[in-house]
């Protein structure tokens, strides 16, 4: 966790409202939202990952299995320039992506932010990443519970 806290001082950003430790990959709560997910080849391969037992997958992996959890997990990453998380909205049939930039906080710009996006664009924000795999009352970002 302490490169979570040096990420803490370098932004304007609460690392506490981070859902897992630094070295955790899965929350208990999600694991049992994957392990009740249909049994299909992309889901076993996010399991694998969430028990800590694969390094990498790619960002397909993971936004299919967002999709067949029906908005009930998330994935979050971060970075020096950030925190992202990645949902899926089942009711607009789109993800949705909340944040906290940098980049936007130091331009005087509201540094958090939550949106729908193509998938594409979540495609795009989990290439090299290594996310946790969290609920969406999780995912802080996102707003928590979806109503």
């Amino acid at each position: 966790m302490a490169s979570a806290r040096k990420l803490s001082e370098a932004l304007k950003f609460d690392v506490d409202r981070l859902p897992l430790p630094g070295d955790a990959k899965a929350s208990d709560d999600a694991l049992a939202v994957l392990e009740d997910l249909p049994e299909r080849a992309v889901v076993e391969r996010v399991r694998t990952y969430a028990r800590g037992d694969a390094d990498r997958l790619r960002p397909n992996d993971f936004l299919r299995t967002l999709q067949h959890a029906d908005g009930a997990l998330a994935v979050v990453t971060w970075t020096n320039a950030g925190i992202t998380a990645i949902g899926y909205d089942p009711a607009a049939q789109r993800f949705e992506v909340g944040g906290y930039s940098a980049v936007r906080d130091m331009m005087g710009d509201d540094a958090e932010y939550h949106e729908h996006c193509t998938k594409a664009k979540a495609k795009d924000l989990l290439v090299d990443t290594r996310p946790d795999v969290v609920t969406r009352s999780e995912a802080d970002l996102l707003g928590g519970e979806r109503a």
